[in-house]
């Protein structure tokens, strides 16, 4: 059975699809047998196109889709539908046959209600995944780290990493964030991810820069 990791985050909007179009790129590079999926997604859909362009794939990468842009939970509830978390683990569990590394994205916030009664964290211990955690290099990132890795922990995921994300606009505690988190959180992974100027959702881009950053994604992916 390939290996599972999940793509979360502090919020929503701090660059969980970059970050997973980034490692999917740097896998491919390393010619490892990957693919990535967004299983849940509301609103608009270039996050899911930028990674299946990625990818040229022939699958399936998102099953769970709704206009509003709100939690899926919410706009599935507009529709008088509802999501089971057995169906979602079996709905990703079906690729893992199909690769050595599948990279889960999430949407939203760690705890963004996904279905009936599940979200991102449950999903990650369904799944007996691996968690990386999207947190953006700006004032309230230590409380919002902190409270997201504890949800995790509270789910006995045991391997989680934290992928530092730089901003365009910072602000003074951007100097003392990554040092902060390192002596808070010890024992968990860290690494910081240089700001992409000129970021665009393109496949073309996110190669160049996946090269430009073999060394921090390479440092995310590996195993504990």
């Amino acid at each position: 059975m390939g290996r599972v990791i999940f793509i979360t985050g502090t919020d929503t909007g701090i660059g969980k699809t970059a970050i997973t179009a980034l490692l999917l790129a740097h896998a491919q590079s390393e010619t490892i047998q990957v693919r990535a999926l967004k299983p849940f997604s509301t609103g608009g859909r270039d996050d899911e196109a930028l990674l299946a362009a990625l990818q040229s794939n022939t699958f399936p990468i998102n099953f769970f889709h709704y206009a509003e842009a709100i939690a899926p939970w919410a706009a599935a509830h507009l529709r008088s539908q509802s999501v089971k978390v057995t169906e979602a683990v079996s709905r990703i569990a079906a690729h893992l046959d199909q690769c050595d590394l599948l990279l889960v994205e999430g949407a939203g916030g760690l705890l963004t209600p996904l279905g009936e009664r599940f979200n991102a964290a449950d999903l990650i211990s369904a799944l007996s995944a691996e968690a990386i955690v999207v947190a953006a290099n700006r004032l309230g990132v230590l409380n919002h780290t902190l409270l997201t890795v504890e949800a995790l922990r509270n789910r006995s995921v045991k391997n989680v990493k934290i992928a530092l994300v730089e901003q365009a606009a910072a602000d003074s505690s951007r100097k003392t964030n990554e040092a902060n988190l390192q002596e808070l959180l010890p024992d968990v992974s860290l690494t910081a991810i240089p700001f992409l100027p000129n970021y665009v959702s393109d496949a073309q881009f996110i190669r160049q820069a996946s090269r430009r950053l073999a060394p921090e994604l390479g440092g995310v992916l590996a195993r504990s």
